[in-house]
């Protein structure tokens, strides 16, 4: 599998400005995101995220502020490595995301993503993803993860992995 490192992104919800390095696949260097949607404000700060939203298609559930903190994501599909601070619960529902970077398109779907960082509970459900790299088309579909980080529980299933390279 092929990794592509993200070093910054800004996201105007306008104009959104990718500068992508390297070799990594699914792995998304941000410093600090806000989205002024409507009167509400998400303020996001990561490090590292593989996981994350782009462009102007935002539908996520509540109306207060959430703030999250990330010291590394990194969604591999075969070991996944999770490290998040924070003690409250975050909600975040996102019907679709569409990541426009230069003429690579990022078609991500996501269902709905609850985080109990409390109870170092994760259970992401995505539906969808599919990769056009180039002339590189990576198609992969995840029905269910869920990560029990108290008791180290490591519950991955892929249902189908396509790699058309050429």
């Amino acid at each position: 599998l092929y990794s592509i490192c993200v070093t910054s992104v800004s996201l105007f919800l306008v104009y959104t400005l990718y500068s992508i390095c390297g070799y990594t696949l699914y792995s998304i260097c941000v410093t600090s995101v806000s989205l002024f949607l409507g009167y509400t404000l998400y303020s996001i700060c990561v490090t590292g995220v593989s996981l994350f939203l782009g462009y102007t298609l935002y539908s996520i559930c509540g109306y207060t502020l959430y703030s999250i903190c990330v010291t590394s994501v990194s969604l591999f599909l075969g070991y996944t490595l999770y490290s998040i601070c924070g003690y409250t619960l975050y909600s975040i529902c996102v019907t679709s995301v569409s990541l426009f970077l230069g003429y690579t398109l990022y078609s991500i779907c996501v269902t709905g993503v609850s985080l109990f960082l409390g109870y170092t509970l994760y259970s992401i459900c995505v539906t969808s993803v599919s990769l056009l790299l180039g002339y590189t088309l990576y198609s992969i579909c995840v029905t269910s993860v869920s990560l029990f980080l108290g008791y180290t529980l490591y519950s991955i299933c892929v249902t189908s992995v396509s790699l058309f390279l050429g």
